[in-house]
This record gives C-alpha cells, sequence and structure tokens, in this order.
C-alpha cells in the first residue's frame, strides 16, 4: 500500500528493472482510516460463482479456474465477448466436477473444463 501519488510507479517505471531510493513519504498507518463494503455479487457476477464453486469444494475451484481463464483467453483474441466469460464459466460449473481431490485429478479436471469453455464458446457464437 501506498499513498495516492504516482511519483513512486513513474519512478519505478523509469529505473526499471533497477530500483531508485524512495522519495515519497512513507504511508502514515495510524491516520489511515480504510472502509470496507460487500462485494456487489450483482455487478460482478463471476464473483458469485468463485464463492459458489469455493463453498461446493473439491474440485469445483479448479474447474472454475480453469474456465475463467480459458474464456477469458477467448474474449483477449476476440473469439468471445467480454460478458460471454461469466455465461462461458457459469455452463462449465453447471457439469459435475465431483471427486477425489488428487493432483493428478486437477491437472485432469484443468483439462477437461478449459475444454469445455471453448466448446462452450463456439456455442455462443
Amino acid at each position: 500500500m501506498s499513498s495516492p501519488d504516482m511519483r513512486l510507479p513513474i519512478q519505478n517505471a523509469l529505473f526499471y528493472p533497477e530500483k531508485a531510493p524512495v522519495t515519497i513519504n512513507n504511508l502514515d498507518f495510524p491516520a489511515l482510516t480504510l472502509t470496507f463494503e460487500p462485494p456487489d455479487t450483482e455487478r460482478f457476477p463471476l464473483l458469485s460463482l468463485a464463492y459458489q464453486a469455493a463453498h461446493r469444494g473439491g474440485l469445483y475451484p479448479a474447474a472454475y479456474n480453469a474456465a475463467n481463464e480459458e474464456a477469458v483467453a477467448l474474449f483477449l483474441v476476440g473469439k468471445v465477448g467480454f460478458l460471454d466469460i461469466n455465461v462461458i464459466v457459469a455452463e462449465v460449473l453447471r457439469k459435475d466436477w465431483t471427486g477425489e481431490l488428487t493432483l493428478e485429478a486437477v491437472w485432469d479436471v484443468d483439462r477437461r473444463a478449459r475444454d469445455a469453455a471453448i466448446v462452450i464458446a463456439v456455442q455462443t457464437e
């Protein structure tokens, strides 16, 4: 965390990969007041899907992660729209991702969820 001051990021960019001596004041933690609000899962539906995957546990978080990564990759190359990302992830999570939580199972779910995301993306075109 730092004060809302762009001097440090600019300095870091100018001197990258080296680090120059810091020329701004330290953050005054005793004077700092932070306010946290509940996340808005209506505006951010992928957060709601992440909570659902975490709540279901097991291999669902791995399926969520793989589907999300694949959907974002498809968006970045123009294959799907931005709003399609959450549709793809939600559809992938409708599948059954139960099973024993092992490293091999995680790798398998990762591959299958990515494949499912691609199939769903093709159907949304």
